[in-house]
Formats: structure tokens, C-alpha cells, sequence
């Protein structure tokens, strides 16, 4: 395994069902692949997560991440709203580089890179804003279609991913 990466588990909860996997942070984040690079090593169960960590000598850190399903993200103005719904999109782009799957959250185009965007500043994160105003955006009809639209490709990757449906 690569030596600068660090490991953590992460959950998804997918139609009631927990799938437990291994994401990874480095210069490129990601998850652990199966040998062919098209499905993600996912569990049914921690331990068992932790165990493959252990054949494999991987050293998880334990500061475990949890995913409901990605359809049911809200875009909301609030502060927490656009950290959850940016933290989404994030994990579920790691998800389809992971598996060298094009993803719509990832796409150059001008309204897609707008929305990822207001999301990012909306966080309001510290350092980004300074003592600034806070920033809660507004959302379009337009933007929540497109919002759906990436979350819904994302959600049917990653079934598709972990399942091969």
C-alpha cells in the first residue's frame, strides 16, 4: 500500500443495507479498488473491514465517516446543509474516480462548476470567508434539478460499484 495515504472507514447505507468501505486521502483521495479497478472493496460488517485492513497492512484510523443515501441530501441555504451536500458530492466523486467512472459532479461544465461552487462557499469556512459576512445561497429551480441530477448518477455508480448493477 501506498506509504503517504491515510485510511478510513467509511459506511454508506444503501436501501437499509450498511456497506462499510476503505477511503483513502493522498495526493489523489479515493477507495480501495478490487485487483481489476472496476468494484469497490466494500463490507457487510466493521469488523470484517477491519480484519481485510489487517491481512492487508493497512492501518485504519478511526475516525469513521457515515453516508445515507445520496438521494436523500437536501440543498439547503444553511451552513451544515451545504457542508452535508458538498460532502456528498465529494465522496461520491472519489467514488467514481476510484473505479475511472465519469461523473457529472466532475464535469467542466459552467453550470455544474457554479453550483459546486456556491456549495464550497456556503460552508463558510474560516479560513475562505475571514471575518467576512457568511454566505447562504439562494437556490434556483434550476440548480436543485441539477443538484438532483448529480446525486442521482452518483447514487446509481456507486450501486453499481459496490454491486455491479
Amino acid at each position: 500500500m501506498d506509504e503517504d495515504r491515510q485510511y478510513f472507514p467509511v459506511e454508506f447505507v444503501l436501501e437499509g443495507k450498511s456497506r462499510h468501505l476503505i477511503w483513502f486521502t493522498a495526493d489523489a483521495d479515493g477507495f480501495l479498488t478490487n485487483e481489476a479497478g472496476d468494484r469497490l472493496v466494500s463490507f457487510a460488517h466493521k469488523d470484517s473491514l477491519r480484519a481485510y485492513a489487517a491481512d492487508c497492512g493497512i492501518e485504519i484510523i478511526d475516525e469513521p465517516a457515515s453516508f445515507g443515501d445520496p438521494e436523500d441530501v437536501l440543498l439547503d441555504s444553511t451552513t451544515e446543509g451545504c457542508s452535508g451536500a458538498l460532502n456528498m458530492w465529494n465522496i461520491l466523486a472519489d467514488a467514481a474516480a476510484s473505479v475511472h467512472e465519469e461523473f457529472l459532479g466532475d464535469s467542466r461544465d459552467d453550470d455544474v462548476m457554479s453550483l459546486y461552487d456556491r456549495l464550497f462557499y456556503g460552508c463558510n469556512i474560516s479560513v475562505i470567508r475571514g471575518d467576512g459576512e457568511e454566505f447562504h445561497p439562494a437556490w434556483s429551480d434550476d440548480e436543485e434539478r441539477l443538484f438532483r441530477a448529480v446525486l442521482s448518477e452518483g447514487r446509481a455508480l456507486l450501486r453499481k460499484a459496490l454491486d455491479g448493477r
